[in-house]
């Protein structure tokens, strides 16, 4: 048997178990996984249910920041006002413990598979990659002169750009940015967070303190 086939089906029996030991292993999750190609994709599914290292949002979590994160995701007006009540050691200020409550977020979007691929598409499909002047001392030869004030599509953009664009903010000639269709953006995720989920407050209360707590535990789908 092909040695890349024999790591995906060992890597597969490896992750169900894992899985079903945490007593999260669905017969939906069950069947993507069997189904799976590639290492990749395997590890993508598994991605949310990996044992996590201790992490900003860890900390967040259980310093009981996460009814703040939910009143973020509601663009709640008294953010401020509510943050002030769930100040705490970890986070003595409104303002950091605001910090803390976007950390939570971060973490559970970036475990999403669905959000991240729909946000890695529209990136690649409708985004810009931009390039600035930052320090023309550091460019005597003007290599970079082209980057100065540049602007192209992130579909479009050609390897040996990418790699100009690296060395050039490598270097410090160069600043490199990104420009997204936010509204557009903050549509999808409001409508996936906001409309389509209602986060349970009695369940987000008692868990929110707990170490191996996942935000999406707190949260039921409407269909």
């Amino acid at each position: 048997m092909d040695k890349s086939l024999t790591a995906l089906l060992d890597r597969k029996e490896t992750v169900l178990a894992k899985i079903e030991a945490q007593g999260k292993l669905t017969d939906q999750l069950r069947t993507a996984i069997e189904a799976a190609e590639k290492l990749a994709d395997v590890e993508e599914l598994y991605l949310p249910y990996k044992e996590k290292r201790r992490t900003k949002a860890t900390i967040a979590r259980e310093a009981g920041l996460f009814p703040l994160a939910r009143l973020i995701l509601q663009n709640s007006p008294n953010l401020q006002a509510e943050a002030e009540k769930l100040t705490s050691e970890a986070f003595p200020t409104a303002d950091k413990a605001l910090v803390g409550a976007v950390d939570i977020l971060v973490e559970a979007f970036s475990e999403d598979n669905s959000l991240r691929s729909w946000t890695y598409n529209e990136i690649w499909k409708n985004s810009d990659i931009t390039s600035t002047l930052k320090d023309q001392s550091l460019d005597e030869k003007e290599i970079f002169k082209i980057y100065y004030d540049f602007e192209d599509k992130v579909s479009k953009l050609q390897g040996y750009r990418t790699l100009a664009l690296n060395r050039g903010e490598k270097l410090g000639v160069i600043k490199v940015a990104f420009k997204h269709n936010l509204e557009k953006m903050h549509r999808f995720y409001s409508a996936r967070f906001k409309q389509k989920m209602i986060i349970s407050r009695k369940s987000s209360t008692n868990l929110s303190r707990r170490k191996s707590f996942q935000p999406w535990s707190a949260v039921s789908v409407v269909s």
